[in-house]
């Protein structure tokens, strides 16, 4: 009730962050705007500073993560995180508890890419969407988290799949028209090398007593390969199945007759 009134004037809270290593140790660059979707806003709004309750996962070589909390309320700010050999990566939203979105630079990214199982299913989400978000609105390089979601191939959890197919989706749509024949299909190869993998490994039919994890885990991976990297293979079994389920619902398995359609 405090927060949204202002959150409706003034744009959610971004920040940029950026790790720094020194003699002294590591710590994290914190840069803080207003963020709005469209990149036209600008000057007075963007600028404003407010005070910025940050939880931040720290993960070392070993042993467990640490939380390290901060308040952020300049502009720019720099929080320690300890002795630089101690700490791996950092994930500036851990548990997705601060009200922001967080950009992190490319060196994180890549980082973060090498152990994403180590965030949670809801940090996982988080990382792409508001990376994305920064992407649409001029804020983050697409090439950044286009090197991101080249890390989600085996991705076991089906909302953050579909975390993935979102901004995917709008690419295939908006941008790969704009791109000659052979880029559009280097894309789409590209998506397919990705995600193809899970997916010859799951097969078109579950198994006996298969969570419903896994089931839509199987539909989101046709609905990327099918619909946005137009695999052949997938297409032509699609095409194969969709007859016997318009004549008998029972054909298909529930979580493919959407994307399977």
């Amino acid at each position: 009730p405090v927060v949204a009134p202002w959150v409706e004037r003034s744009g959610f809270p971004l920040i940029a962050v950026q790790r720094i290593d020194s003699a002294g140790g590591a710590q994290l660059l914190v840069e803080q705007e207003r963020f709005f979707a469209s990149p036209s806003v600008g000057g007075a709004k963007r600028a404003e500073v407010r005070p910025i309750p940050l939880v931040i996962r720290v993960r070392p070589p070993r042993g467990r993560d640490r939380i390290v909390r901060a308040l952020v309320d300049e502009k720019r700010s720099t929080i320690p995180l300890g002795p630089a050999s101690q700490v791996r990566w950092v994930y500036a939203n851990a548990g997705e508890a601060s009200f922001v979105r967080a950009l992190h630079d490319g060196e994180i990214l890549r980082a973060l890419g090498e152990e994403l199982t180590r965030l949670a299913p809801a940090e996982r989400m988080g990382l792409l969407g508001h990376q994305w978000a920064g992407v649409r609105a001029d804020r983050a390089p697409l090439v950044d988290w286009l090197d991101l979601v080249t890390r989600f191939g085996d991705e076991p959890e089906p909302d953050v799949l579909a975390a993935a197919h979102g901004p995917l989706a709008w690419l295939v749509d908006q941008a790969l028209p704009a791109l000659a024949d052979e880029h559009a299909s280097r894309f789409r190869a590209r998506l397919g090398a990705v995600f193809a993998p899970a997916f010859t490994r799951l097969g078109w039919s579950a198994a006996s007593g298969e969570s419903d994890s896994l089931r839509q885990r199987r539909a989101a991976l046709v609905a990327i390969l099918g619909a946005l990297a137009e695999d052949a293979d997938v297409l032509a079994t699609a095409e194969a199945r969709i007859g016997p389920y318009l004549a008998d619902r029972r054909a298909l398995e529930p979580n493919l007759a959407g994307p399977v359609v």
